[in-house]
C-alpha cells in the first residue's frame, strides 16, 4: 500500500567506519534531537492524528447498534402498576456515495501525512547536521583567527624590537599595530557568531555542548553515485518524501470533490429491531420484531452541495499548483544539491592546493621584507591570506559535507547510517569555553610606548630639536638603509651584489646594516631614495650613529669584467 516508503539502490557510496565513543559526535547530538526536537515531535503527533482519519471514514459504512430500556410505574383509582420494555435496534448503511468516497479521501490523507512524516525524519537529520556544520565552521573560524592574532603579535612585538634598534621605520610598527588591533576586533565578532550558532543547535536538542568532535584534516571527496544529474533528479521526483505527501493531499482533494457532491445523492440503509415489553396488557410480556428498508434523499439543500462542491473544485486547483510548485523545487533543490557536491569537491582540493601556495607566498615575502624588496603590507597581506585559505579550506568540507546530505535528502536516501558514515570522519575534538574565553589581548606595551615616543620624537619636532639641527646642519646625519643582517659577510655579500655607489656598512647593537649615501637633511635623503631603482622597494630612511655621522669609508667594488 505505502509503496512510496520502499528506498532505492541508488545511493551515495558510504564505507561504514568506527565511531569514536569518547566524545560527544554527531550521532549522539542526533540522538539528543529525535527525544527533544519539537517540530519533529509535533510532526509525529500530526501523523498519529492523521492515521485516524480513515477508521473514521470507515465508521460511516459500518454497522451501528442501539440499545433502549424503559421502566414506569403508575396509580389510578387505586390501581398500582409498573410497566418496562427493551429496545435494540440494528441499522447498516447500503448506500452512502458519500461516505463511500470519503473513506477513499481519508486513505490519501493518510498517505500523505505518513509520507509528510518521513519527510520531517529526514529534514530533523538535514536541520541536526546542518547546525551541527555551522557549529563546527565557526569554530574552526575562531581557531584560525587566534592563531592568526598570535601571528600578528609576535609581528608586532619583533617590529618594535627592529624600531628600536633602527633596522625599520616607524610606519612598520603602526601597519602591524593597525592589522593586529583589527584582527582582534575580527575575533571577538567570530566569537558571538560561535556563540549564536552553539544556541541554534541548542533549539533542536536542547543542550549546550561543551565539546564536539570536528575535521581532524580532510574528509574522502567521493563523487555521488551514479555520477549523473539527470538519474538523481528523476529519483528525486519518484521518491522525495515532501512531493509524495503533496501529491496525495492532491489526489485528497480531488476526492474530496466526489464526496460534497455526494450529498445530494439518496440515502438507503436498512435497520432491524427487536421490543420486549413487560406487563403491557394483563401484566403479560410481549415481544415484536421489525425490519425495514428506509431511502433517505433530499433533493434541495439551499443550495449548500452545489457551494461545497463549488468550493472543493477550487481547493483541487490550488492542490494542483501548489503540486506543481513542489516539483519545481524539487528539481531545482536536487540540481543544485548534486551541482553543490561536483563543485566542493574542485574547491576543497583548489583550496588544499592554494593553503599550499600561501604558506610558500609567504616564506618568499618574510625573505624579502629582511632584504628590502617587501615591505611590511606585504608580509601582513600574506599572512592573512595562509590563515584566510586555511579557514576555507575546512569550511569549504564542511560544505561539502552539507551537499551530501542535501542531495540524499532530496532524493530520500538520507538515513541514520548516512549520519554514522559522516560521524566517522570527525575525529577532532573541539573545546568552545578555550575558543570563547577571551585572551589577554593587551598590546606589547613596553615596547610600544618606546616606540610611540620614539616616533613622535621623529614626527614632531621641538625647539630645541630644531636649534640643533642649525648648529648640526653641516653634518651629514642621515642615510638610506637597504639591508640588515647579524653577520658581516652576509651584509658585505649584499653590498657587493648590488654593486650600487655610495653604498658602506654601519654596526648597531650587533647588527651590519648596508646603507645608501650620506645627507645632510631629510629632505636630500628623500630625494635621493625616490631617484633609487625599483629593486630597493623596502628601503627607508634612517638617522646615521654619531661616531659615523662624518666618518668616511671606502667602498669596495668588485672590479669590472673585461
Amino acid at each position: 500500500m505505502f509503496s512510496f516508503i520502499r528506498r532505492t539502490l541508488f545511493t551515495i557510496p558510504f564505507c561504514l567506519l568506527a565511531t569514536n565513543i569518547y566524545a560527544e559526535n554527531l550521532m549522539q547530538v542526533y540522538q539528543d534531537a529525535l527525544q527533544n526536537d519539537q517540530t519533529y515531535q509535533q510532526a509525529i503527533s500530526t501523523w498519529q492524528s492523521a492515521k485516524q482519519n480513515l477508521p473514521i471514514a470507515r465508521s460511516y459504512y459500518l454497522p451501528n447498534v442501539s440499545t433502549e430500556y424503559n421502566y414506569s410505574q403508575s396509580d389510578s383509582s387505586g390501581n398500582h402498576k409498573d410497566t418496562s420494555n427493551a429496545f435494540v435496534s440494528v441499522s447498516q448503511p447500503i448506500f452512502n456515495y458519500a461516505g463511500w468516497m470519503g473513506i477513499k479521501e481519508s486513505d490519501y490523507s493518510v498517505k500523505a501525512a505518513t509520507a509528510a512524516y518521513f519527510a520531517a525524519q529526514q529534514s530533523l537529520m538535514q536541520s541536526t547536521a546542518s547546525a551541527y556544520f555551522n557549529v563546527m565552521t565557526a569554530a574552526e573560524t575562531v581557531i584560525y583567527d587566534k592563531a592568526y592574532t598570535r601571528q600578528l603579535y609576535n609581528q608586532l612585538t619583533t617590529n618594535q624590537q627592529k624600531y628600536k634598534v633602527g633596522l625599520i621605520s616607524s610606519v612598520d610598527v603602526y601597519t602591524t599595530e593597525a592589522s593586529y588591533d583589527a584582527q582582534v576586533a575580527q575575533t571577538i565578532a567570530d566569537q558571538n557568531t560561535l556563540r549564536d550558532n552553539i544556541e541554534a543547535l541548542a533549539v533542536i536538542t536542547n543542550h549546550r555542548y561543551k565539546t564536539l568532535q570536528g575535521i581532524e584534516t580532510n574528509v574522502p571527496l567521493m563523487v555521488p553515485k551514479p555520477n549523473n544529474l539527470n538519474q538523481w533528479v528523476s529519483l528525486a521526483t519518484k521518491q522525495n518524501y515532501t512531493l509524495q505527501s503533496q501529491q496525495y493531499t492532491t489526489l485528497a482533494a480531488k476526492q474530496n470533490i466526489k464526496v460534497q457532491a455526494g450529498g445530494a445523492a439518496p440515502y438507503v440503509y436498512g435497520s432491524a429491531g427487536a421490543l420486549h415489553d413487560w406487563g403491557a396488557n394483563n401484566n403479560k410480556s410481549k415481544d415484536s420484531n421489525t425490519l425495514s428498508l428506509t431511502v433517505d434523499y433530499v433533493p434541495f439543500q439551499g443550495g449548500l452541495v452545489y457551494a461545497s462542491t463549488r468550493q472543493a473544485r477550487y481547493d483541487y486547483v490550488s492542490q494542483t499548483g501548489a503540486l506543481e510548485y513542489q516539483y519545481r523545487e524539487t528539481v531545482q533543490n536536487t540540481r543544485n544539491a548534486f551541482l553543490g557536491v561536483k563543485s566542493n569537491i574542485s574547491k576543497v582540493k583548489a583550496d588544499r592546493q592554494g593553503v599550499i601556495s600561501s604558506e610558500k607566498s609567504l616564506e618568499a615575502t618574510q625573505a624579502g621584507y629582511q632584504v628590502g624588496t617587501q615591505d611590511i603590507e606585504d608580509v601582513l597581506s600574506s599572512i592573512s591570506q595562509l590563515y584566510s585559505s586555511k579557514q576555507t579550506y575546512i569550511s569549504d568540507q564542511y560544505a561539502y559535507l552539507t551537499q551530501l546530505i542535501d542531495l540524499q535528502e532530496n532524493a530520500a536516501t538520507l538515513n541514520s547510517q548516512s549520519l554514522q558514515t559522516i560521524n566517522a570522519w570527525l575525529k577532532k575534538p573541539i573545546t568552545f569555553n578555550t575558543l570563547l574565553k577571551d585572551e589577554n589581548t593587551k598590546k606589547p606595551t613596553a615596547s610600544h610606548q618606546s616606540t610611540s615616543k620614539k616616533t613622535s620624537q621623529l614626527a614632531s619636532k621641538s625647539t630645541t630639536q630644531r636649534a640643533t639641527e642649525k648648529q648640526t646642519s653641516s653634518e651629514k646625519r642621515y642615510t638610506i638603509q637597504l639591508y640588515a643582517s647579524h653577520k658581516h659577510s652576509e651584509a658585505e655579500s649584499y653590498m657587493n651584489k648590488v654593486q650600487q655607489p655610495n653604498t658602506f656598512i654601519t654596526q648597531s647593537n650587533n647588527w651590519y646594516k648596508v646603507a645608501y649615501g650620506r645627507y645632510t637633511s631629510q629632505r636630500a635623503a628623500k630625494q635621493a631614495l625616490r631617484s633609487l631603482p625599483s629593486t630597493f622597494k623596502g628601503a627607508w630612511i634612517t638617522r646615521l650613529p654619531k661616531t659615523q655621522a662624518t666618518q668616511t669609508a671606502a667602498l669596495k667594488l668588485p672590479q669590472p669584467k673585461a
